[in-house]
């Protein structure tokens, strides 16, 4: 009966973890980085954006692709590591 009653609740956090993965993954997507660094260029250069606010929003930009690429090499890390492990044990 109390693991009927516990399914709304497991199904929120399984939402919403699902949603934090998406976030995460729009965040720090190294491709979607660069397009946004590239949109940012151009709204610059045609003027759109003054010198200050482009500085502002690039160094947010550039930090986050840092970010993003950092993440993607731990990810390559860990996955050498866990296969080299697993050959090791066979």
């Amino acid at each position: 009966m109390i693991p009927i009653l516990l399914f709304p609740l497991k199904l929120l956090l399984m939402t919403a973890e699902k949603v934090k993965e998406e976030a995460d993954r729009e965040l720090y997507d190294v491709g979607i980085i660069q397009k946004r660094l590239l949109m940012l260029e151009v709204s610059y250069e045609n003027g759109e954006l003054a010198k200050e606010e482009f500085d502002q929003q690039y160094s947010q930009w550039l930090s986050r692709y840092e970010d993003a690429r950092e993440k993607e090499r731990n990810a390559w890390t860990d996955w050498i590591e866990c296969t080299s492990n697993s050959e090791n044990i066979e």
